[in-house]
């Protein structure tokens, strides 16, 4: 066990003007419980933290107390205010943390992504061995544009292939984000998140990368909602970060030949897409591909043209229905 502690710090500042909710985004009910709960429960559940900082909007602080309190959630042991900007929260913390081991681990991440996965956080604290900084990001999957914002004009599309999507947490060692935030706030300098600030303030410190996971989104739109409800059916069955989305997984897939039964249409017409985007050999099968998928013969010759001309199926997907047709009688 090291003898330095581990922290997790939930960022819960945000009002989510862009959900329309009416309230904060974090205390938005998924699964039966908000946002925030599931958030904390993470880190509650988690046998590497040893202890939560919540940072919160000064308004809700009795609601995240009261929350705390229902839930049983005892790593908790500071809830604080606070700003404008994600910067002013994540000053709020260490602040507190005044007294607390340079070589603290802390674990930021924001109270709006409900669905992280434990090993992430373990990976976390692991890589800060090695660096003081961390950044957890999957690879960008559509192509990036560089674009003019006065004009909306094209400057530059970047190779891809060089570029991720940055995710929480980020995690840091105490005394090398206090450094970062020590010339941060003496102006300046702007940072969309601690981790640019760090990049910003301190360009000799190296920052790591920690895979993240398509499924470790942020709610945004009503639509997340929708979605994390959905992701949340299923971890009883698979684990988050290893759902079929997880981007790691779909890269190894290039070159590997699908099949999707009703790709046409619907969410099979979405999985070809996305295979076609990897680099994934797709095949449809629907009637506008002159196969009928209610005859079982049509399928098996459709299947075995596809194995002759690759020499291998990989992953077979079936998104068709059937639809039962049945006559009803009317009454006059």
């Amino acid at each position: 066990m090291s003898q330095y502690k581990n922290i997790g710090i939930i960022l819960a500042g945000g009002i989510g003007a862009r959900m329309g909710l009416g309230y904060p985004k974090q205390f938005s009910k998924i699964a039966g419980k908000t946002a925030l709960e599931h958030t904390v429960a993470i880190f509650q559940n988690h046998k590497e933290i040893d202890e939560i900082v919540i940072v919160s909007e000064r308004s809700v602080y009795h609601r995240i107390e009261e929350l705390v309190s229902k839930a049983g959630f005892t790593k908790v042991n500071r809830i604080l205010f606070g700003g404008k900007e994600r910067s002013d929260s994540t000053l709020s913390a260490i602040t507190a943390l005044k007294g607390e081991s340079e070589n603290t681990k802390l674990i930021i991440h924001d109270a709006v992504r409900p669905l992280l996965a434990a090993d992430v956080i373990s990976e976390c604290i692991e890589k800060l061995n090695t660096y003081n900084a961390i950044d957890v990001a999957i690879p960008a999957v559509d192509t990036i544009v560089h674009v003019n914002n006065e004009t909306q004009e094209i400057i530059e599309i970047p190779k891809r292939a060089e570029y991720y999507q940055g995710q929480t947490p980020q995690a840091f060692k105490l005394g090398t984000l206090k450094k970062a935030y020590d010339i941060y706030t003496q102006g300046g300098i702007e940072g969309t998140c601690d981790c640019s600030i760090v990049l910003k303030t301190l360009p000799d410190e190296k920052i790591g990368i920690v895979a993240g996971s398509e499924t470790n989104i942020k709610l945004t739109r009503p639509v997340d909602l929708f979605i994390a409800d959905k992701l949340f059916q299923s971890r009883s069955n698979f684990s988050l970060r290893n759902i079929i989305t997880s981007m790691e997984r779909l890269y190894d897939m290039k070159n590997d030949v699908l099949v999707v039964i009703g790709g046409s249409y619907g969410i099979g017409a979405d999985i070809i897409k996305i295979a076609q985007k990897l680099g994934i050999k797709t095949y449809s099968l629907s009637r506008s591909s002159g196969v009928n998928v209610v005859d079982i013969r049509s399928i098996e010759k459709a299947l075995a043209e596809i194995y002759a001309k690759e020499h291998r199926i990989d992953y077979v997907v079936n998104s068709a229905a059937i639809l039962n047709h049945k006559t009803w009688g009317c009454t006059r």
